[in-house]
């Protein structure tokens, strides 16, 4: 996909001061760059909060009009290690997951035709790291999405009860990271006869050097961007054949 008109990016955040100073810096690099063309503006927007989601959708309808998103990446997230009372664990599933899929939910309908939906994951979600009972409940090809939501239920409940024998990834986070995956895949299922053509896809940008992944991390961001970058321009009939599949390295990777 070549942008042959004028780009409107924008980039939002639960903290104000840090999306505008992120949106600064942004258009400073793409001046310094020449992206003619392109343009960023910030939106406050916390996944967790359905009012702060519906603020925003109602914002771009009153900009834009309908049908105004040609890409939506989903890449808010959070690991959160606390273990008392199990707050960081619940936390965890709620933001990556319920609110990945809060989002998605309440924009899908102002997807653009042609629009494309890209899920940041990880491949800590790897269905390996759960026991083949539950990879089979994850991988089934009929699930359905209350299906999943029971799955990431089941796993809250059965971490927080103290005897855990489920097979889920002791790690929150990557149970969460396999719910985006398998949620990105469900939705290719169920929009695959929309009229618009919508793409989904879900990738893992690798272990990068931001804030999440600390300093010891072996990528920049520049380098971290390039497989969301890929799902983002490369040409549409190209990757429509892949729908609902996950990438790494900007090819199709197992999961």
């Amino acid at each position: 996909m070549r942008i042959t008109e004028p780009t409107l990016v924008y980039l939002t955040s639960r903290s104000e001061s840090a999306g505008e100073s992120a949106v600064a810096n942004v258009m400073k690099v793409s001046e310094a760059k020449r992206a003619a063309g392109v343009t960023a503006k910030y939106h406050q927007l916390d996944i967790n909060d359905e009012v702060s989601i519906r603020k925003f959708r109602e914002d771009l309808l009153k900009e834009h009009g309908e049908r105004c998103i040609d890409v939506l990446v989903n890449n808010a997230g959070v690991m959160d290690n606390t273990v008392e009372e199990n707050k960081g664990l619940k936390e965890t599933i709620e933001t990556n997951y319920y609110g990945t899929k809060r989002v998605t939910e309440i924009l899908l309908d102002l997807m653009n035709e042609k629009g494309r939906i890209v899920f940041i994951s990880s491949m800590m979600g790897e269905l390996s790291n759960h026991s083949s009972e539950v990879q089979e409940k994850f991988s089934a090809a009929d699930l359905q999405v209350q299906e999943l939501d029971n799955l990431m239920e089941d796993f809250v409940k059965s971490k927080c009860s103290g005897v855990d024998n489920s097979g889920y990834c002791a790690n929150p986070y990557s149970t969460s990271k396999t719910g985006v995956t398998m949620y990105a895949r469900i939705l290719a299922r169920d929009y695959a006869n929309d009229p618009r053509g919508l793409l989904f896809t879900s990738c893992h940008p690798g272990w990068v050097k931001t804030d999440m992944g600390g300093p010891d991390a072996p990528l920049s961001v520049e380098m971290g961007v390039q497989t969301p970058i890929h799902l983002v321009t490369e040409d549409y009939s190209r990757l429509l054949a892949y729908n609902g599949m996950y990438f790494t390295r900007k090819t199709v990777d197992k999961f």
